[in-house]
């Protein structure tokens, strides 16, 4: 048997019947121990830094670095200028989509016709391909019921 195979119980336990009784029992310690060393690396090498949990979760939905979004709320009137900044705010960027609320349903229109300049200097400050299209949505309506 090679050094990299992994050797049963049962043929530990015979090679061990060769050897006197305390020799034996010190080599099952050993053995146990770094069959106990073996498990512990082979769950660390399967567990990931939390952060690289997070990163791999946001990549999977399409969701950029939770930096970058926090980035952009943060800084949105600079990087978004002055016109789409006290009319609208971004919402959310999926797949390269940036999904931004306007004010209100008329200024939907004048934000959508500037769209393509909005994602081009985002994509100056984040890297192209941050953002691959703009869509404008209106804020929700509120309903008139009652409760």
């Amino acid at each position: 048997m090679t050094g990299t195979e992994r050797w049963s119980r049962q043929r530990v336990e015979e090679i061990l019947a060769r050897f006197d009784p305390e020799e034996a029992r010190a080599l099952a310690l050993a053995w146990s121990e770094a069959e106990r060393e073996r498990r512990r690396e082979k769950q660390a090498d399967r567990t990931a830094p939390m952060s690289e949990a997070v990163r791999s979760i946001l990549s999977e939905h399409g969701l950029p670095p939770l930096a970058r979004m926090q980035q952009l709320y943060r800084r949105w009137e600079e990087l978004a200028g002055r016109q789409w900044a006290a009319h609208s705010k971004p919402l959310v960027i999926r797949h390269g989509e940036l999904v931004v609320e306007a004010s209100d349903r008329r200024i939907v229109r004048r934000l959508r016709h500037d769209a393509n300049r909005l994602m081009n200097r985002l994509n100056r400050h984040f890297g192209e391909g941050f953002v691959t299209r703009v869509r404008v949505v209106s804020p929700p309506r509120l309903s008139n019921r009652r409760a």
